[in-house]
């Protein structure tokens, strides 16, 4: 490179504001040789960033490595003024632009997580306990509970007699307010009656356990079937509540009929 090629001229104006002051074209050219050694020990730091050891941003690092190896093969040689620069630095910003932005999206992501977490939901009753059922999706109300009735999931469904106390544990998890209704089911866990004979089952609240006493469904005495069950089936929709969302649960069991 000559003393008097004007790409020089252009680096001395833009990165040494040195009016009225001469620097020879031999300093010029070994301040820029210093310049591009500066450029590449930076991004070789770069490269070695826990964030590409790791694999969390194989964007960051691929981008980075293809600029790597076009130092190395002499690329940059090509870029002999400011605008060169200029390139490369916004190539660097927008790869480290994408590294954060997924970074971002993942806390976002964990921000968003379901609130209620994923500690274990239990009913207790007796010295049974046995994991409630989420029934957030059903999209048929009367067939929510139907999934008690799957052989390949529940084998059978335990029976209680009536004046058992039933304890809901939600864990480490405290909802603002439950709803607990009663429904009367077929032997294929669809709902019996209409909405009218839904039962809502008053309960008490102490240390984010809820309990309520097995009581009788007063509609099981409308089946005028002199040889009808002393057992029923009975499914249980528990409506949480938290920060004004519905998260519902479900269980299933056989009491005694009325």
């Amino acid at each position: 490179m000559s003393p008097d090629d004007p790409e020089l001229l252009e680096y001395l104006l833009l990165f040494h504001e040195l009016p009225g002051q001469y620097i020879s074209g031999e300093e010029a050219i070994e301040i820029r040789k210093k310049f591009w050694s500066m450029i590449l020990v930076t991004v070789q730091l770069w490269i070695s960033w826990d964030a590409i050891e790791t694999d969390r941003s194989p964007d960051l690092s691929q981008g980075l490595i293809s600029i790597r190896n076009k130092l190395i093969e002499g690329e940059m040689k090509k870029m002999n003024s400011f605008k060169g620069f200029l390139l490369v630095a916004l190539i660097l910003a927008g790869i480290s632009g994408c590294g954060d932005a997924s970074e971002t999206k993942e806390e976002n992501s964990a921000v968003v997580e379901n609130p209620v977490g994923k500690e274990a939901k239990n009913i207790i009753i007796g010295e049974d306990t046995f994991p409630l059922h989420d029934l957030k999706g059903v999209q048929n109300f009367k067939d929510q509970f139907t999934f008690a009735f799957d052989p390949t999931v529940h084998p059978e469904i335990a029976y209680y007699k009536s004046g058992e106390t039933v304890t809901i544990d939600f864990g480490g998890t405290e909802f603002d307010h439950i709803a607990i209704l009663d429904v009367l089911l077929d032997s294929e866990g669809k709902q019996l009656y209409t909405d009218k004979e839904i039962k809502e089952v008053p309960y008490t609240h102490e240390d984010n356990h809820y309990q309520f006493k097995l009581e009788k469904h007063f509609a099981s005495a409308l089946d005028s079937n002199p040889k009808k069950s002393k057992t029923v089936y009975r499914g249980f929709r528990i409506n949480a509540y938290k920060d004004d969302q519905e998260h519902p649960f479900g269980f299933v069991i056989k009491t005694d009929s009325y």
